[in-house]
């Protein structure tokens, strides 16, 4: 069951329309934008918890192009920094678990 108001992608009120529906719909200010972007983010995780597919993941990788816009910045500009990153301090595929920093 969904709870409102939501976030949805562009065209959700568009093919509400085209199935009978009558969708009520505002445009979010900046501010409410960032705030259910965050809420939509932590329910497109627990989805891809729940179905880790790539139909989830598409939706989550939707979020990133969102943030990028909101940081003024592309999804090719993302991806060099995480290359950057990745090459500095490594990525996640080795899966290593730190238990301890012992000095």
């Amino acid at each position: 069951m969904s709870t409102y108001p939501k976030l949805v992608r562009d065209r959700i009120p568009d093919i509400l329309r085209e199935k009978g529906f009558d969708p009520k719909i505002h445009v979010a200010s900046s501010q409410e934008f960032r705030e259910r972007l965050f809420d939509k983010m932590g329910e497109e995780i627990n989805e891809y918890k729940e179905d880790p597919s790539i139909n989830e993941l598409v939706d989550i990788g939707e979020f990133l192009y969102a943030l990028c816009g909101l940081n003024y910045i592309t999804i090719e500009e993302l991806l060099k920094y995480m290359d950057k990153k990745r090459k500095d301090r490594g990525g996640f595929s080795q899966a290593k678990v730190l238990e301890e920093e012992a000095k």
